[in-house]
């Protein structure tokens, strides 16, 4: 705190200011990466060699330079590089461990309720493996176009975006640092070693938005490995591939930017609405969008794919490489309207916040 208030620019002097526990977690990265370097130089895990290795440090590179951009660049005073350490890392650990648990959860029930009713439509289940099963419910959804669309909008905005953002919310919820205290506290705390911080409620909301922006990019980062890891083809061609789309379109980030536009209102507006689920209903709103007319165009895409192939002629075959084209092309342009949208909510409001809070500090001081 004392760097931050000092206006210390030498980022050395930040990092050697480390608490302990930011050094032991930077050390953890280290050590992990180091383990990796020799799976993958013994080969001890199939498919993942060096070049592997370069994608997972790649992943770890393209987060850290968005926690770079958001913080050393422009709000390095707002908020304290330990403190920053401490946000990725919950967001990397805790909060997908309970996105992951919620998800679970959530998905699971969903399955459960669709299995229900695919059922309920058959006259004959008869012995039926839980293979037939997922047949049928395939072939249910495909036929029933508008059914269909109602489990992928539930998938997306209930199982995905509201699981996420309230485990994002808590990867802040659960780090506490003396950044984003109220100074006056901290000097009725404090007692003898009180500190004499001053910041300003502007200079607060700022390093609220950058400590939920941390957070929400250690989520994105572990979520990518996963992506690129456990659910695309072991090339490496494809995880790069994989790697690059979801750098493009940095949702988890933006759609903590936009909670923290609630959370600022909530904490240092001292608005009574913006509790939890209001503050980050936005950013479920903007990330459910996201993710349901992706997932709709696949499931609209398989739908096609699947009466093409029964009512194929020799005189009328359909062009798959070139639907493909067609459905990255039209993907493409939802993913960028999505974000663009995104970016512009977010600096419009952020823009009308940013003048309450400097009129309530003007007004502190008068």
């Amino acid at each position: 705190l004392t760097l931050v208030e000092d206006r210390e620019g030498n980022f050395f002097k930040h990092w050697k200011a480390l608490s302990l526990l930011s050094y032991n977690l930077m050390k953890c990265l280290i050590v992990f990466l180091m383990g990796l370097t020799i799976v993958a130089l013994l080969k001890i895990i199939p498919h993942f060699e060096l070049n592997n290795l370069i994608i997972v440090i790649a992943t770890f590179g393209q987060a850290f330079v968005v926690v770079w951009a958001c913080h050393w660049e422009w709000h390095r005073f707002d908020l304290s590089t330990d403190a920053l350490v401490k946000y990725f890392a919950s967001g990397f650990c805790l909060s997908t461990f309970l996105a992951v648990t919620l998800e679970f959860v959530a998905g699971n029930v969903l399955s459960t309720v669709t299995y229900l009713i695919v059922l309920m439509s058959v006259d004959d289940v008869g012995e039926s493996t839980m293979e037939d099963i997922e047949k049928m419910k395939n072939n249910f959804f495909l036929n029933n176009i508008t059914i269909g669309s109602i489990f992928v909008f539930l998938n997306a905005f209930v199982v995905a975006a509201v699981m996420e953002e309230i485990s994002k919310y808590f990867g802040y919820w659960m780090v506490e640092t003396p950044d984003l205290m109220d100074p006056r506290k901290l000097l009725l705390t404090n007692g003898e070693t009180r500190h004499t911080l001053s910041s300003s409620l502007e200079s607060r909301g700022a390093g609220i938005t950058v400590a939920m922006v941390a957070v929400a990019t250690g989520f994105a980062c572990s979520e990518n490995l996963l992506y690129v890891f456990l659910y695309s083809n072991p090339s490496v061609e494809t995880q790069l591939t994989t790697l690059l789309a979801r750098s493009l379109f940095p949702v988890h980030p933006l759609c903590a930017a936009i909670q923290s536009i609630g959370i600022v209102k909530r904490d240092l507006e001292g608005s009574r609405i913006s509790q939890m689920g209001i503050s980050i209903l936005p950013a479920i709103v903007l990330h459910g969008a996201y993710d349901f007319f992706l997932m709709l165009m696949d499931f609209l895409q398989s739908a096609n794919t699947s009466g093409d192939n029964n009512n194929t002629t020799d005189n009328n075959s359909v062009d798959d490489e070139e639907e493909q084209e067609q459905q990255a092309l039209i993907s493409l342009i939802i993913s960028m309207s999505m974000v663009l949208s995104g970016i512009l909510y977010y600096w419009c409001s952020s823009h009308r916040q940013r003048n309450r809070l400097v009129a309530m500090d003007e007004a502190r001081k008068a």
